[in-house]
């Protein structure tokens, strides 16, 4: 299976007095336009998925609404193992249970995405950054477990919509 972690867009500041509650936090105009964008690079990839799981906030959501659009992926569930206040446990067995599927994307946030990505690798696997917001990393696996998985590719959002905007 192959496994895509995707971090939310740019979403509106929390800090800012109009925004709303956190899990009610929309994209912003930016952040809908540039995850449009990498998702599309997704695409140039040809990491088409069959499925996508999101976490439920606002977000989250949108970035995967736009990854359905783009990919053409019907298959969309929230779930909120991937709301980031849950145990990155609850996401391994939530991704076994997938094993009909050959490539699912994980829509969510930080940090909950870049301690799945450090916990999928097995030791001898490479270090990574932190997932930028719609920024994305590609996991192998095997057997979808803790160390399981082998890194294939790590994106910033800036060099997927580079493949975009080459491929126009």
């Amino acid at each position: 299976m192959r496994v895509v972690l995707m971090r939310h867009g740019i979403a509106a500041d929390p800090m800012d007095p109009r925004c709303p509650p956190d899990r009610e936090r929309p994209l912003t105009e930016k952040g809908l336009h540039r995850t449009r964008s990498a998702a599309e690079g997704l695409r140039v990839l040809g990491a088409v998925p069959d499925r996508i799981l999101t976490s439920p906030l606002v977000r989250a959501r949108q970035t995967a609404e736009i990854l359905a659009d783009v990919m053409g992926c019907p298959h969309v569930a929230e779930t909120e193992a991937l709301s980031g206040g849950v145990r990155t446990r609850d996401v391994f067995d939530l991704l076994a249970q997938q094993s009909d599927a050959g490539t699912v994307y994980c829509v969510g946030h930080a940090p909950q995405l870049d301690l799945l990505l450090v916990q999928s690798l097995g030791h001898d696997q490479p270090q990574v950054a932190k997932l930028k917001k719609a920024g994305a990393a590609s996991i192998d696996f095997d057997v979808v477990a803790p160390s399981g998985g082998r890194l294939e590719w790590m994106m910033a959002p800036r060099a997927l919509r580079k493949l975009a905007a080459e491929r126009e």
